[in-house]
């Protein structure tokens, strides 16, 4: 292969150049978005009823949807969540299922499950799209009331906006829908002898369009056509009523009601801190790229402005993903770009060869561009992590080609000293033959270690391909591009650079008239492009810039391109060991070599206590000595209780765990809890005082809160739930403060993004209402997976909502005191007031009556009942009928709602029907608690009846026909309570407490403890939590309502599930590279050497620096750790198998012992320094980096740039550790050669 590659060296730079315009292409073209798509594959389908309350919903629709939908194949796990009017059920299947096959299975379902819903409840299925998938949203701001607004977004930018290719859809959100309302008087209906029936029955029948065919007429066809539609105010006013002929029969609507345009009934509104606004969200398809939906959607916005210009309207985004996806790809592209010139340097610092250089160079950008090739192809998007993977990557692709150029040009120079010795020029042309035998036979002779290189570096690159969920999806585009580029350098590196050495070592013959225009072209163009702008260096995210003039930078470069020009048309074959560098590498590796073949014991002691120290420091005491407990465990001991290791445990606790390092999105979400109880009115006061307070905040660049949910299946919000997007400005923007030291000094500069976060938390804190600060991307990932909005939860599974909310708000307060813990609340959505109509049996026998007539009166004259609809372009607006305002909003007016008797001769007062609950008077013992403690006791539900009259006497109130709950009856019995009397409520209206939102999971009821970890790593924090709660279980201070389990969710168990799979994986990769270096040095011993000695020291070097950035061990700083272990071995396979070959023969002496592993290591300690050199400064930029996105990247490098200094080790514990094997051998071999003497030796 390798001679056939060398030998068509045309056919090979064709195709290597055809596969560089194909990667360029693929790059122009590959999807970009800022991280992976971390959504589970789900498919949500969601119903609407309105008006029904969550138990309603969960007992009508979800549960029965969720119970249906359970047995598809490839489900995982359904989650349902009940809110008012709607119910949303999440379906999770496997990861391998495909998405569209997903909605197809579930879709086919749902046709077949219309019979078990009730009548007028159609479940559809949610936009195929993620929980990423909201990438756009924006505000019509303009002097137009809110009404107008949305009824120009529902009639002109929503159905453009659909029409993107590449949307999935456009949610409204916020301002109001419009609707006829017809707000009529009972008392006027009573005097025209109407009822509601009659009402709803004449407009049913007034708004209708038909068509008559056609007829002709003096030969012309004249179309009929029957207008009846309702379109206006005017139309609704205008229908006619039958009425008493006696009173006046053929009176309009407009006679006996007031008939106007208004709002629905809104599940959700968008304001900032002063006013409501109307907007939309776009959602992108699953599949599509982020920025193109993007970039579309502005496009059409842009053309939509006249339209909008006309009503005094205009766009103003308030999240753009594109703002995101540019500074985090801005981040990976500069740091890509400083990577290359920094390998580039190095190299050319180490071979001070600018033709070899370029050998290597250029196989750089073809294996990155053929990366990109691939993912195109297999479908990858660039995004931070795909990028990253390139950019941790580079140090390691330019080694392939160092090490083969390396190779052949010191075969070259041996090739010349051949010729001079043998009085004879050295052949100059690329297509001599003894150059091709030479440049083969070199190439040859690396290819078995490189190849075995590459496998290692993939193969343990392997264990991340086999995570799942949320941490196989963000680190799998990584591991997947980092496995390219190095199969791509390992290509390019073993086929390609032998070709480009082929033509650019061999002695060049330029004429000198050719190069020095050659020189002054170049020159004059690097002159000419920097003479006006100069040169310059942004620093600190561009907010000041180092920068070099163009009179002076311009003449300087243009020198340097001029030289770099000239020795390229001038330079000669030299040898490599002649150079200053490699002359000094030699003197440094002689002088420390020799002194450590001298003090084997203390080079031993010294690496024995870096691979402990960095152990300690990184992984901790407790990991360190678990061989040392299972020790003392089988013993029967109990080392915890130990003073050394409670001393070790304090002095090395090793850094904090968590799952992964937050993104800065460059946005945050503000999510307070506010009680469930607080109206619409209050809660959206609340939020923009907080709006206002956010927005003084000068890093803040715009707020816009969001309360309830907008129009889509991704919002499954409550009313009361509010979410603020937070939008940030750039870092160049952020103002400097002066910010105090801890020794009393001051510092003046920009807040980090944590004391941002920190200055919000303070500003915005209001009694009563529960922070919690995240980010969008993040937010929407977890509450889509989890349900839950928080990075981590309790989670507890029942059958008892009370049961479990009594439990959650309990394990509450025992969980708040947890160190690291912030953010601590129970998911409080119950404790929503509720009114209820409960009728009386006897009393509807009575008048004749049914449950269903009393209950529509109920429905259509205090919550309206859509009987009709107007048609105004695309849209369809109800027409609701419905008690006036005064009426609906007084329970007394309620009460004396008049309900038609079927036999039309008058009606009855709603009073009259109704069951009327019970009131209990309770008097307390003396000995017995207060009632304020028997209130803590009682279910949610019934501690909104309990009326307080003293400390000893209290009222309860319950339904009728309801018996007392059990914590009573119990009071009871134990004579601590007294029953004094009944009597009926003067309140005809059941009041009782219900929930705002109902979710379940796997047909169990769910209830969360919400916190998040700050200061202290997740898994840390988790641990202490629930060491704590187990402790209240254990001392009954807690206790577990009976068929309720918990657990903790969100990126604990997402941690948890990474670690247990790696743990797996990792240790199957270990054996596999065991093997691989076998196969690749053919020596156990060498293979010994090197896993003992240099994959410990260089796993510990990862610790150290881990532990000096003072960072997490999250599972981006493991991917770092499985980078190292791809590489941490090159540089003893290297060594090691160079070595075996000096010993094909017995040594026979300690002297020639040495002399020969003296010579392996002088011949390879170059270009193993170089290839350490190259992977380690490649990785500066990346650590160095501080843009959006760093935060991910820097934690994966820690690893790499702290294993691979002390990585240094392996030049010398190879041959140091050989020669102490074979000093001993031999050693062993003379004692028994003398054994031997003696035996044979005459007495």
């Amino acid at each position: 292969m390798l001679s056939f590659v060398i030998r068509n060296s045309f056919l090979t730079l064709s195709v290597a150049l055809a596969l560089g315009i194909a990667g360029l292409w693929s790059w122009r073209h590959v999807p970009v978005d800022a991280i992976p798509d971390l959504s589970d594959n789900q498919v949500i389908v969601w119903a609407e009823w309105p008006g029904k309350s969550p138990q309603d919903m969960d007992q009508q629709v979800t549960s029965r949807l969720a119970r249906e939908l359970q047995g598809l194949p490839g489900v995982e796990t359904v989650r349902g969540m009940s809110l008012y009017g709607a119910s949303y059920i999440y379906v999770i299947f496997e990861e391998s299922r495909d998405l569209y096959e997903c909605r197809t299975r579930v879709l086919e379902r749902l046709s077949q499950l219309q019979g078990i819903l009730p009548s007028g409840v159609t479940p559809r299925l949610g936009p195929d799209a993620t929980a990423m998938g909201q990438v756009y949203a924006f505000t019509l701001q303009g002097p137009r009331d809110i009404e107008t607004k949305r009824y120009l977004l529902d009639q002109i930018v929503v159905p453009a906006l659909r029409a993107v290719p590449g949307v999935s859809e456009v949610a409204p959100a916020g301002g109001v829908v419009r609707e006829y309302q017809i707000d009529v008087d009972p008392t006027r209906l009573e005097a025209q002898g109407l009822t509601l029936d009659m009402l709803m029955m004449a407009v049913q029948q007034a708004g209708r369009d038909v068509g008559a065919m056609s007829i002709e007429q003096s030969g012309i066809e004249t179309m009929i056509r029957g207008i009846g539609f309702v379109r206006s105010v005017e139309d609704v006013e205008s229908i006619v009523v039958r009425g008493d002929a006696s009173k006046g029969a053929g009176l309009k609507l407009g006679d006996i009601a007031n008939v106007q345009l208004g709002g629905q009934f809104r599940q959700g509104l968008l304001a900032d801190g002063y006013q409501e606004h109307v907007g939309a969200i776009i959602g992108m398809r699953v599949g599509e790229d982020p920025k193109t939906v993007i970039n579309t959607v502005k496009q059409r916005l842009v053309d939509l402005k006249p339209t909008l210009a006309r009503e005094e309207l205009s766009v103003v985004s308030f999240y753009d993903r594109s703002q995101l996806i540019r500074e985090t790809t801005d981040t990976v592209t500069d740091t890509l770009k400083e990577a290359v010139i920094t390998t580039v340097f190095v190299v050319v610092l180490f071979l001070l060869h600018v033709r070899a250089s370029l050998a290597v160079a250029i196989s750089l950008p073809l294996g990155m561009v053929f990366t990109f090739f691939v993912m195109h192809v297999l479908g990858v998007g660039a995004n931070i992590m795909s990028l990253a993977g390139i950019a941790i990557a580079i140090g390691v692709m330019v080694d392939f080609g160092i090490i083969m150029t390396e190779n052949i040009t010191q075969h070259l120079v041996d090739l010349q000293e051949k010729c001079r010795r043998e009085g004879r020029p050295m052949p100059t042309s690329p297509f001599s033959p003894e150059i091709t035998d030479t440049v083969i036979r070199a190439a040859r002779e690396v290819a078995r270690p490189l190849l075995t290189s590459a496998a290692t570096t993939v193969i343990g690159f392997l264990p991340i391909f086999a995570l799942t969920d949320q941490a196989g999806r963000l680190f799998e585009p990584l591991a997947l591009t980092k496995s390219l580029a190095i199969s791509g350098a390992v290509l390019f590196g073993t086929l390609l650079v032998p070709v480009l050495c082929r033509f650019l070592l061999p002695p060049w013959h330029i004429r000198k008239p050719v190069l020095f225009a050659l020189v002054g072209i170049a020159a004059g163009a690097g002159f000419g492009w920097f003479i006006r702008d100069g040169w310059s260096l942004p620093m600190e995210h561009g907010r000041w810039a180092l920068t070099i003039p163009g009179w002076l930078f311009a003449p300087l470069f243009a020198a340097l391109v001029g030289s770099a020009i000239w020795r390229i048309g001038r330079e000669r074959l030299v040898n490599y060991e002649e150079n200053p560098m490699s002359r000094a590498i030699h003197v440094a590796y002689e002088w420390a070599y020799a002194r450590i073949q001298r003090h084997k014991v203390a080079f031993t002691a010294t690496i024995a206590t870096m691979a402990l120290a960095g152990f300690l420091l990184g992984a901790g005491w407790q990991t360190v000595s678990w061989p040392l407990r299972k020790l003392f465990d089988a013993a029967g001991g109990d080392f915890t209780h130990t003073r050394i290791d409670q001393a070790m445990t304090r002095a090395f606790p090793g850094v904090g765990s968590s799952f992964l390092p937050p993104l800065d999105e460059g946005s945050l979400l503000f999510m307070p809890s506010l009680p469930a109880s607080g109206g619409l009115g209050e809660t959206q006061r609340v939020m923009q005082i907080q709006n206002r307070l956010i927005e003084s905040v000068p890093e803040v660049a715009s707020v816009m809160g969001k309360m309830g949910r907008a129009e889509t299946a991704l919002d499954p919000a409550p009313i009361g739930m509010i979410e603020t997007v937070v939008l940030l400005k750039p870092y160049h923007e952020w103002p400097v403060h002066e910010i105090p030291r801890a020794d009393g000094s001051i510092e003046r500069r920009p807040r980090t993004l944590a004391e941002v976060r920190s200055a919000l938390a303070a500003i915005t804190d209001i009694p009563g209402v529960a922070p919690s600060w995240l980010q969008p991307i993040e937010t929407r990932v977890v509450m889509l997976s989890t349900g839950i909005r928080s990075l981590i939860a309790l989670q507890l599974l029942g059958d008892d909502t009370d049961a479990l909310e009594r439990f959650a708000e309990a394990a509450e307060k025992i969980l708040q005191p947890t160190p690291g813990a912030v953010d601590v609340q129970m998911q409080r959505e119950g404790g929503k007031p509720y009114a209820e109509v409960r009728l009386d049996p006897d009393k509807l026998a009575r008048f004749g009556l049914t449950n269903e007539q009393v209950m529509r009166s109920v429905e259509t004259a205090l919550g309206g009942m859509a009987v009709s609809y107007s048609v105004e372009g695309a849209l369809r607006y109800p027409i609701r009928i419905r008690y006036l305002r005064e009426r609906r909003d007084d329970s007394d007016e309620l009460l004396q709602l008049q309900v038609p008797l079927p036999s039309g001769m008058g009606s009855v007062p709603l009073t009259n029907l109704l069951a009327i609950p019970t009131v209990h008077r309770l008097e307390f013992a003396e000995n017995a608690p207060d009632a304020t403690a028997l209130l803590r006791r009682l279910p949610l539900s019934h501690q909104r009846n309990v009326t307080i009259l003293d400390s000893r006497h209290a009222e309860l109130t319950l339904p009728a026909g309801e018996s007392m709950p059990s914590e009573i009856t119990s009071a009871i019995a134990a004579q601590q309570l007294r029953l004094t009397g009944t009597r009926p409520s003067e309140a005809g209206l059941t009041y009782t407490v219900g929930p705002m939102a109902i979710r379940s999971e796997g047909g169990k009821r769910t209830q969360y403890v919400l916190l998040n970890a700050l200061g202290r790593g997740e898994v840390e924090v988790v641990q202490d939590a629930d060491a704590r709660l187990r402790a209240a279980l254990a001392e009954g201070r807690l206790e577990l309502p009976p068929g309720t389990t918990y657990r903790w969710v969100g990126r604990y168990e997402q941690k948890i599930k990474a670690d247990k799979t790696l743990r797996i994986i990792i240790g199957v990769s270990m054996a596999v590279m065991v093997v691989l270096i076998y196969v690749g040095t053919r020596s156990w011993l060498i293979t010994a050497i090197i896993l003992l000695a240099n994959a410990i020291v260089t796993t510990a070097g990862g610790f150290f620096f881990v532990w000096l950035w003072d960072v997490e061990m999250t599972t981006a700083v493991v991917v770092g750790f499985l980078v190292l272990l791809g590489v941490m071995f090159n540089d003893g396979i290297l060594l090691g198998t160079y070595i075996q070959e000096q010993f094909k023969t017995h040594p026979g002496t300690l002297a020639e012992v040495n002399r020969r592993v003296f010579i392996a290591g002088l011949r390879r300690r170059r270009p193993a320094i170089m290839t350490n050199m190259t992977t380690l400064l490649s990785l500066i930029p990346v650590l160095w980096s501080t843009g959006r996105g760093s935060e991910l990247m820097v934690p994966m490098v820690l690893p790499v740039v702290g294993g691979m200094i002390f990585d240094v080790v392996s030049l010398f514990s190879v041959p140091v550790f050989y020669t102490w094997y074979w000093e001993r051998r031999l050693a062993r071999e003379a004692e028994a050669g003398a054994s031997v003497a003696t035996a044979h030796s005459p007495a």
